[in-house]
């Protein structure tokens, strides 16, 4: 994990120093546009490139460590499981099996063991609006929710589902 206030500045600081370098190279090119063309402009070019090419260099390496960290995050999330993951396929299949109690109980316990687990909640609600109809649980259920649950995103996510759950009955 990357220490983002010691990366950005650092990239503050290599920015400040490729814009001196930018604008020392854009001069030469300059120059050597203003020179009339010939072998002599062409020098003058090829320099200001090089002189383009050591900005980049000094920009290179916090920039890769930034665009690195962004595409790492995206394909290997920092939210893991200090433990082993919750089970769900043992409450579903109940619920297949017409078990509706059994799998209730079963999702009731992933969301004790795992409280900040979302999908539990929701299946909670959806199971004491379309299978149990009690809607008082379903209500219980989702204050339940809204109280363990941290992000506020996933609070967002549950109270529009528990709607969309009630509205469906």
């Amino acid at each position: 994990m990357l220490n983002y206030r010691d990366l950005f500045k650092n990239l503050g600081w290599r920015a400040l120093i490729a814009g001196l370098v930018l604008g020392f190279g854009g001069s030469v090119i300059s120059k050597g546009l203003g020179g009339g063309g010939g072998l002599n402009s062409a020098g003058y070019f090829i320099f200001g490139m090089a002189i383009f090419v050591v900005a980049a260099i000094i920009m290179g390496r916090p920039m890769a460590a930034v665009v690195g960290e962004f595409i790492t995050n995206i394909f290997y999330p920092s939210y893991h499981y200090k433990g082993p993951q919750p089970v769900y396929g043992i409450p579903e299949a109940n619920r297949k099996k017409g078990r509706i109690q059994v799998s209730f109980d079963g999702f009731q316990k992933i969301a004790e063991e795992y409280p900040q687990e979302l999908r539990a909640y929701i299946e909670m609600i959806d199971i004491a609006i379309m299978d149990m109809k009690a809607p008082d649980l379903a209500s219980s259920v989702h204050q339940s929710g809204l109280e363990n649950l941290k992000e506020e995103e996933a609070r967002g996510v549950l109270s529009n589902r528990y709607k969309e759950i009630c509205s469906r009955k």
